[in-house]
């Protein structure tokens, strides 16, 4: 069964406001909270409005965002909503980008293969020699304004 994905949230970015996201299959993502330095979005089935999964994020500076969490209900996964969710994320973030690129990063558990796949697919590259905590790894990407989600 084929979804569309629509993007339904406004989006803050340099004082002025982002719409619509592209068309894409099988899901939506929508902000659900909004805090000075956080933002968490939701991960929704377009067809039953079910929240799938969710992506919550922290502004750490105007160049370094991170994933904090990013989950996908296990009912859910190998369905491409993960993909669809993370994609929109960074099509969200692009307008956030000025004159310089900035930095997404995030971390997983080294035994998540599915996850670190889909964040290689992605774009991010594991961080050498950087170890947050034992059987973690750390992954990062950059967007710039030349980004073509």
């Amino acid at each position: 069964m084929i979804l569309f994905f629509i993007l339904l949230l406004s989006f803050e970015t340099h004082g002025s406001t982002t719409t619509d996201i592209e068309s894409r299959p099988l899901s939506f993502i929508q902000l659900i909270k909004n805090n000075l330095n956080t933002r968490t979005f939701a991960i929704k089935d377009r067809k039953t409005m079910e929240q799938v999964g969710y992506i919550d994020t922290s502004f750490d500076d105007n160049k370094t965002i991170q994933i904090n969490r990013f989950e996908i209900e296990e009912s859910h996964r190998g369905q491409g909503y993960g993909f669809q969710g993370l994609k929109a994320l960074l099509n969200i973030l692009k307008p956030r980008v000025a004159d310089e690129d900035i930095m997404i990063r995030l971390i997983v558990w080294k035994d998540n293969i599915p996850a670190i796949k889909l964040y290689t697919k992605m774009g991010f590259e594991k961080c050498s020699g950087k170890e947050l905590i034992e059987g973690y790894l750390w992954m990062s990407r950059t967007i710039g304004k030349d980004y073509r989600g």
